[in-house]
């Protein structure tokens, strides 16, 4: 189903599958307080609170329709040996990411795969909504290449830049730029990180 349905026909179907599940144990909990014989105000009770802890979970779910944020489900390659690698998807996660880690000791491929000009490499490389990620790019600006639907193959922060996510050492920082790429191999600067 993942790669066959569209983001928003997945959510809807996980929000249908949450109700009907909800809507299941609710009708169980009653049953089971009626086939045992147990007194009406005890049953209510014990439905109510059955009912309040069903709704009070997956309540990102029940929100379905009302959060209007890009798909944010992202796959990572990266090396099984790398610390930073590790750093950058927490940061991802903290932000909201969905991510799927794959580790492998074969990234030299995977960058040829995805076309990452070789001046514009860094450690790791992430898939999403059809673009590719390179090295520590910071969430804003993923998110950012996503909602404006930009014309081009990806975007890359080189290197590995003291102060970038997943590169943090204490308070310091060095400058670094993320950088679009598109199939011409075509660069322009989309943000500056001063130090």
């Amino acid at each position: 189903m993942q790669k066959h349905f569209p983001f928003w026909v997945r959510k809807w179907l996980r929000h249908v599958l949450t109700r009907i599940v909800k809507v299941g144990m609710v009708v169980t909990a009653c049953l089971t307080m009626s086939i045992m014989g147990a007194s009406e105000s005890h049953a209510l009770n014990h439905t109510s609170q059955v009912v309040a802890q069903v709704m009070n979970a997956n309540n990102d779910i029940s929100q379905f329709g009302t959060n209007s944020s890009p798909e944010l489900d992202i796959t990572v390659y990266r090396s099984p040996y790398c610390g930073c690698c590790g750093g950058w998807v927490e940061h991802l996660r903290a932000q909201g990411f969905q991510t799927t880690e794959i580790k492998t000791e074969h990234m030299e491929a995977i960058k040829q795969k995805y076309r990452i000009p070789q001046d514009m490499a860094s450690c790791h490389t992430a898939v999403i909504n059809g673009y590719v990620i390179e090295g520590h790019v910071p969430s804003k600006d993923i998110k950012q290449l996503i909602s404006k639907k930009l014309s081009v193959v990806g975007i890359t922060v080189p290197g590995m830049p003291i102060g970038s996510p997943g590169m943090e050492v204490g308070n310091k920082k060095e400058p670094f730029n993320v950088v679009s790429f598109d199939k011409k191999g075509n660069l322009k600067v989309l943000s500056q990180y001063s130090s």
